[in-house]
């Protein structure tokens, strides 16, 4: 059975919304270090904001993609599409975050290959945020959703390391894990590679070496190496 058949097999609603399958490089199976990489979520186009609720996106989903359909919306909530487009070199200011994340595994490694060719990339929370580049406002059902999410997908991804890049989605699952405790893998997070904070010294990313602060990228440098 393919990696998609079970995961759709193992998690339903990823037959109803295939869009929101995790992006697997085409290396994943055979890289050295697997590494899934965590954002936030998804958006819809400016037409729907505040448009979708939680209760229909969870309760009446086949009526909603119509609806998103109907405001030619389901690219927005494509992981594969997007990252797709950042592979075959669509610039996008949006993807900024994934140039900032792969120049750093490159240097690292001291390769030309491209994080995301070996690399999994999903957003934590499985329904689009309200407003159309804003982040999500989510609650317990979210929480509980993505958590669940991740923890069938790392069943059957196996990876070595889970790094969030969404301090929201890494608070929200680290919330969900205290009660569960069922995360069955290494886990760190990093500061969005597109924020300030990316650039930005801070005790909560450690030391380097010489003991001086890191900042979010030497964290993410740290754990690659660590790997």
């Amino acid at each position: 059975m393919n990696i998609d058949k079970q995961l759709q097999q193992n998690i339903p609603f990823l037959s109803q919304l295939p869009g929101l399958l995790p992006h697997i490089g085409s290396g994943y199976a055979q890289a050295k270090r697997k590494i899934i990489i965590v954002g936030e979520s998804h958006y819809l186009a400016a037409s729907l904001n505040n448009k979708v609720t939680r209760e229909d996106w969870y309760d009446n989903i086949l009526n909603i993609l119509e609806k998103i359909r109907d405001a030619k919306s389901l690219g927005y909530i494509h992981t594969r599409g997007v990252i797709s487009d950042m592979l075959t070199g669509k610039f996008n200011k949006a993807y900024t975050i994934f140039y900032n994340l792969n120049r750093e595994y490159q240097d690292v490694y001291e390769t030309s290959d491209h994080l995301f060719k070996s690399a999994v990339y999903l957003n934590y929370f499985q329904r689009p945020a309200e407003v159309t580049g804003d982040s999500i406002n989510n609650n317990k059902r979210d929480n509980e959703v993505a958590y669940d999410n991740l923890i069938k997908l790392s069943s059957i991804l196996k990876p070595d390391i889970v790094i969030f890049v969404s301090s929201k989605s890494f608070e929200a699952f680290q919330s969900e894990d205290s009660k569960q405790k069922l995360a069955g893998f290494t886990f760190d997070t990093v500061p969005h590679a597109a924020s300030a904070w990316w650039n930005k010294k801070s005790k909560n990313y450690g030391t380097n070496e010489d003991g001086s602060l890191r900042t979010g990228k030497q964290k993410f440098r740290a754990i690659l190496k660590s790997l």
